[in-house]
């Protein structure tokens, strides 16, 4: 993404620049994970732009606008997608991971002077090769091939209209992107399996703080919070009470 990122920001003023690529020989993801992509068979996209309005405390409603822009692109090709976030910003159908969010900011005192946000969704692609949990694509779900351009197309334009960088104010304040975001929550309601070090346990989720922190309820009542990568959702048990 590196090369990206400083492709994309030579040149930035106060547009939205977005590149796309047909194949990625080493897309990466939150905390140096890999992302797999069979060559022009995935939508794959990196996207600057100057997050004017956005502090540094509250900068995750960037991922949370890019995530519902996503999720409703998703939904508006098919109502019986059971499309959702997985916290922080993966998005999954059920149990199986179609797309992740890679969002990078450069700061500058108390403002974000900019973002690159970079997106690998899976939609045409059949067979997967690495050695990745439990990813999934459009295609193996609804049997069709879809069109990369139109999705990347209808998924930037509401990531701007949410965040007012098309030249009109935002349509939505960040309380209610931040309401939108908890609603289409993976495992939003319920008690779930999660992981946190050596220990599993019960909980459901609780809340998600404007920076991004994950609130679980313990199914004992204890009240826990996790920053990024601190927790992993346990999706195929056995586990622990």
């Amino acid at each position: 993404m590196q090369d990206v990122r400083d492709a994309l920001l030579r040149g930035l003023t106060d547009d939205v620049v977005v590149v796309s690529a047909d194949y990625q020989k080493s897309g990466r993801g939150q905390r140096g994970n890999s992302w797999e992509s069979e060559r022009g068979r995935n939508l794959l996209f990196s996207m600057a732009f100057c997050p004017v309005g956005v502090r540094p405390a509250e900068q995750f409603v960037i991922s949370e606008a890019l995530s519902i822009s996503i999720v409703e692109t998703l939904r508006e090709i098919s109502a019986s997608l059971q499309v959702c976030v997985k916290w922080p910003n993966d998005i999954y159908i059920g149990d199986r991971k179609l797309a992740g969010i890679l969002i990078e900011h450069d700061l500058q005192g108390n403002a974000i002077l900019r973002t690159v946000a970079g997106v690998g969704l899976n939609v045409n692609q059949m067979v997967f090769q690495s050695d990745a949990p439990n990813p999934v694509s459009l295609k193996q779900v609804l049997g069709k091939e879809l069109d990369c351009q139109v999705l990347l197309e209808s998924i930037i334009s509401k990531f701007c209209r949410l965040m007012g960088l098309d030249g009109n104010a935002a349509i939505a304040t960040s309380e209610q992107i931040h309401r939108n975001y908890m609603n289409m929550l993976y495992r939003r309601t319920g008690l779930f399996p999660y992981r946190a070090g050596n220990k599993t346990f019960m909980a459901e989720i609780a809340d998600v703080s404007l920076s991004g922190i994950l609130s679980l309820r313990h199914s004992n009542g204890e009240l826990l919070h996790f920053g990024f990568k601190e927790v992993e959702f346990v999706i195929n048990p056995p586990y622990d009470q």
